[in-house]
């Protein structure tokens, strides 16, 4: 690599808007462009005060050319708690691909993750990324995950506002009439299935994973984490197994009321509420994988399911 190029530890005192014009620069042909509040409060420093993130930069001359992150979780691994990572917004500035700067800075990662002791390292790859980290990096497919769809016979108010491109005003006036569905993210609402193995979440994670607008809302026979995303994206479903039928019933009653046209379900195909879906009325896609690299060789994550609601996407 040439010596021009030099990997910096992520500060949030000194990079923070690094990171951002990076993201500007990547999304710069889209009609969405990237909002300041959104990635303040994404890379919120009072959240990872006690969990720094283990991101890394690579600077050209003084000027970050190219930046992977990596976000501080706990998870629950047959009944142990383990401190892990999960890698996203991995970003190259366009005069800098193929370089191989993507690859030094996951080894830099990876090297300092195993200094400080996590137990493994978890990604959910797009198309470009997925032959790099499978093939390159020998990251192993821990679970396939689909995207279960069913479509709403309403008014597709929905629909029409996202193709008028008035979703703010859609949220708001949603917003307003369903506030007394509204979970409470400073107490600790989701059931975490101590049963499974899988990410654990607390009220300062709730609270932190509002940089994209999602919602939170208590239904007759369950809990729902969805967001609006032309249609209803569910990220987790934290119900018993025998509630499921009703609360997706629920849920079918309050996407009609309301002019949400669709209902998408993300699901592992390894997940208890799995087989509910095949077998109903939901149409079934692929969706990207979730990828993982165990720091720790001796550990079993054949168990280990991930949600939507988790990934720093949503």
């Amino acid at each position: 690599m040439n010596s021009e190029y030099i990997i910096k530890d992520f500060s949030q005192n000194s990079t923070p808007q690094d990171v951002y014009r990076l993201m500007q620069h990547k999304h710069r042909g889209n009609e969405k462009k990237i909002k300041r509040e959104f990635f303040d409060n994404k890379y919120c420093k009072s959240y990872y005060n006690d969990r720094p993130l283990m991101s890394k930069l690579m600077y050209y001359n003084n000027t970050a050319v190219a930046h992977v992150g990596a976000f501080p979780m706990t998870t629950s691994i047959n009944h142990k708690t383990l401190q892990i990572l999960q890698i996203g917004d991995i970003i190259t500035h366009s005069d800098h691909i193929g370089k191989g700067l993507f690859s030094q800075l996951i080894k830099a990662v990876i090297m300092d993750a195993k200094e400080k002791g996590y137990a493994f390292l978890f990604v959910v790859p797009n198309s470009n990324a997925l032959p790099i980290f499978v093939n390159k990096f020998n990251w192993k497919q821990s679970q396939k995950n689909v995207v279960f769809s069913r479509a709403i016979q309403t008014v597709y108010l929905n629909k029409v506002f996202n193709k008028l491109k008035l979703i703010n005003l859609y949220s708001k006036i949603f917003d307003f009439f369903n506030k007394k569905y509204i979970i409470d993210r400073d107490i600790e609402t989701v059931d975490n299935k101590k049963d499974i193995d899988r990410i654990f979440k607390d009220s300062a994670f709730y609270r932190y994973k509002v940089y994209s607008k999602n919602y939170l809302y208590k239904f007759n026979h369950g809990n729902v984490w969805f967001k609006l995303d032309d249609g209803m994206l569910i990220g987790d479903l934290p119900c018993k197994m025998k509630s499921i039928d009703k609360l997706m019933r629920d849920l079918i009653v309050f996407a009609k009321r309301r002019g949400i046209h669709n209902l998408k379900i993300h699901q592992s195909t390894s997940s208890p509420y799995y087989n509910y879906f095949k077998k109903g009325d939901y149409s079934e896609d692929d969706c990207l994988p979730v990828l993982t690299y165990r720091l720790d060789k001796n550990l079993d994550l054949s168990n280990w399911l991930t949600c939507m609601s988790e990934y720093n996407t949503f």
